[in-house]
């Protein structure tokens, strides 16, 4: 393990400008890029707070925006690992030509689809960012460690 994390650190440049080519394919004189790493968490969070809704229907209690807050909060990290995993497992399979003629680390596609997939991640925090300070949530101590979980999930 420890030759193969050499030889990928060698190749690092190759993972940056990878990680950046799909970077820029997904956001290239478009708009949707950016509402597509928006709007897939929005999705997923509307789906669970209609899932919400209908727990607090049958309850006959309300729904509060702590509720919504808390599905936002789960929803963005569940949204990178799905995209994370799509993405990852695409790229080997449509950069067949380079995998197939050129000697590198394979991993590199999957890693860079990873990192790409970390960009939209970011993007999509500003936007719960927003949300959340909409909806006037509180802050509470907990938030010291969202660096070290967010470098968890990275590393």
């Amino acid at each position: 393990m420890k030759e193969e994390l050499k030889e990928l650190y060698r190749y690092r440049e190759l993972l940056y400008t990878i990680a950046h080519r799909d970077i820029k394919v997904r956001y290239k004189q478009s708009i949707m890029g950016f509402l597509w790493a928006i709007l897939m968490p929005v999705l997923i969070v509307m789906s669970g707070i209609v899932v919400r809704f209908a727990y607090a229907l049958a309850a006959h209690a309300p729904l509060q925006t702590a509720d919504i807050a808390s599905v936002a909060v789960k929803a963005l990290p569940w949204a990178f690992l799905v995209s994370s995993i799509r993405f990852a497992c695409l790229s080997l399979t449509n950069n067949r030509d380079l995998v197939t003629k050129v000697y590198f680390p394979k991993e590199i596609f999957p890693v860079a689809a990873v990192m790409a997939s970390l960009f939209d991640f970011f993007v999509a925090s500003g936007a719960l960012l927003i949300l959340l300070l909409a909806i006037q949530t509180g802050w509470s101590v907990y938030l010291v460690w969202t660096p070290v979980l967010l470098l968890s999930r990275c590393c």
